[in-house]
């Protein structure tokens, strides 16, 4: 996200479950600073690299250049780790619904013969 000098960028994260999470940091100059929210807003890490527990609930990365930066404006990315992956294969009732319509169309094509 692009972020300018003396300015704030907030971004919201949902953690799913109880666990350690890491978070990184990456901008143009490293000029960009990174504060960890809890849902309340109160400050729980501060850093380019955070490593945390964490309970389950809402939480927030604030951005921040500070004021005096001599850059105008730099690309900030924020980068988190330990969270689960979303699920590869679909789910269980979609694969059920498909291998249901395509013997449904077998069937129909074999009829049609």
């Amino acid at each position: 996200m692009q972020i300018m000098a003396s300015q704030n960028r907030l971004a919201k994260f949902e953690q799913p479950k109880k666990g350690e999470i890491g978070l990184g940091l990456s901008s143009q100059g490293q000029t960009v600073e990174a504060a960890l929210l809890d849902a309340k807003g109160k400050e729980i890490a501060w850093g380019s690299q955070i490593f945390k527990e964490l309970d389950k609930g809402a939480y927030y990365v604030l951005l921040s250049m500070p004021i005096g930066s001599t850059q105008n404006g730099v690309n900030a990315t924020v980068r988190l780790f330990g969270q689960d992956n979303p699920p590869a294969d679909p789910p269980a009732e979609r694969i059920k619904r498909i291998i249901k319509d395509d013997r449904s169309e077998s069937s129909t094509a074999q009829a049609s013969r």
